[in-house]
């Protein structure tokens, strides 16, 4: 995470009863003597804790928040992705599937980039998120019907792995803001 942040941070290792020792870093870029001090076994449990706790998510989603606009925005770049495998996709299929199925799979992936694009200047973040869940839902819905289509080959679990991701990004964005789906 302190890369990923480039921000100083602290840990304080001990229990209450025999006390803290609490080790500060002076600059982001050294971590080395703080570190040193913490073995995996330490560092392992406490991200097990923050997981159970939901605070891995949490600081994902308000980092996520806090910079909706910039290139780093996994939100967009997630979508983005899925959008140009499925529109890979969706120009190798046969001409009927394309115009039915190809179309559908395009309005709603459309739909879904629009506001995503739009989150950073959108006034009602919440209602522009609960747009966004449901399109990503009917997108799934889509992407599980592909293995029913006869003449349809694409590597469809991997897509649907995707807009699952895009789903639970878009899940931890609307529990930061308090929106229920």
């Amino acid at each position: 995470m302190t890369e990923e942040f480039g921000i100083p941070y602290v840990v304080a290792l001990g229990t209450q009863a025999a006390g803290h020792t609490v080790y500060v870093s002076e600059q982001a870029t050294d971590k080395s003597s703080v570190l040193a001090a913490v073995t995996d076994e330490i560092v392992q449990q406490v991200v097990n804790d923050l997981r159970q706790r939901g605070q891995v998510n949490q600081a994902a989603a308000k980092h996520i928040l806090a910079n909706p606009d910039t290139s780093g925005f996994k939100l967009k770049s997630q979508a983005q992705d899925l959008d140009m495998q499925l529109l890979q996709d969706i120009i190798k299929m046969p001409r009927d599937l394309r115009v039915s199925y190809g179309e559908n799979v395009r309005v709603c992936m459309g739909r879904i980039m629009h506001g995503i694009f739009s989150y950073g200047t959108e006034d009602n973040k919440p209602a522009l998120l609960r747009l966004i869940s449901a399109d990503v839902d009917l997108l799934k819905h889509y992407l599980s019907q592909a293995p029913r289509l006869s003449n349809l080959k694409f590597a469809f679990e991997h897509r649907v792995g995707l807009a699952v991701e895009l789903g639970r990004l878009l899940g931890g964005l609307i529990r930061s803001v308090g929106v229920r789906p």
